[in-house]
């Protein structure tokens, strides 16, 4: 039973993804439109991420993801801890995340978020 208890608390939180995702662009275009002055874009997203990547290691420490006793082995053939290398993938990852969700907020700061809306679905269905 338990399992089923976390399986359906895994599919209602991945059905709030299509929500988060479907309200973003109006949301920050709103934001543009009625905050005066503007907050620049780089520092809007600076913003979400700094808070999503503390909440992301609060919640990892309160669930014990602290340093593991297995050592594996990394790309120069030193010993390091397998959540060290794993951390360091997050923020390089995450770093490409921030540059492309930066420039998609400095872009809507100037496209209408009809034609954003559309462009960005245009661009999806060429990358599939």
């Amino acid at each position: 039973k338990a399992g089923s208890s976390e399986r359906s608390l895994g599919v209602l939180v991945l059905l709030t993804v299509p929500l988060a995702w479907g309200t973003y662009t109006p949301v920050v275009k709103y934001m543009y439109e009625r905050m005066d002055p503007a907050v620049p874009g780089f520092v809007f997203s600076a913003g979400y991420y700094l808070v999503a990547a503390s909440t992301l290691g609060l919640l990892s420490r309160m669930q014990g993801g602290g340093p593991k006793e297995e050592d594996v082995a990394n790309e120069d053939g030193n010993e390091g801890d397998a959540s060290s290398i794993t951390a360091r993938g997050g923020w390089e990852l995450g770093s490409y995340l921030f540059v492309g969700n930066g420039l998609q907020v400095v872009g809507l700061q100037t496209v209408p978020a009809d034609r954003a809306g559309e462009r960005a679905h245009f661009i999806l269905l060429l990358l599939l």
